[in-house]
């Protein structure tokens, strides 16, 4: 999400249909995910699909206050790691 040159395209793609950018090797690498907070619902959506662990790690900067990392191993388990 922070290459300026791909910027607006992701953008673009995150509105219409988020899983594109979820789609490649994993674990996957979002970072910055605010800027297009539903990402965060499509990785939770992909996690319920998928039946693997450790799809995602989800990044934001620390600066602005929710700064966290985590590698989403699923849902309904309660643990990020």
């Amino acid at each position: 999400m922070q290459d300026p040159d791909q910027h607006d395209d992701y953008m673009k793609i995150a509105g219409a249909k988020p899983s594109i950018l979820l789609d490649g090797k994993t674990p996957r690498l979002i970072d910055e995910w605010q800027v297009a907070p539903i990402l965060w619902d499509a990785v939770r959506f992909a996690v319920d699909q998928r039946s693997a662990t450790a799809q995602f790690i989800v990044h934001t900067a620390p600066d602005n206050g929710a700064g966290f990392c985590a590698i989403e191993k699923g849902r309904g388990d309660g643990n990020l790691a």
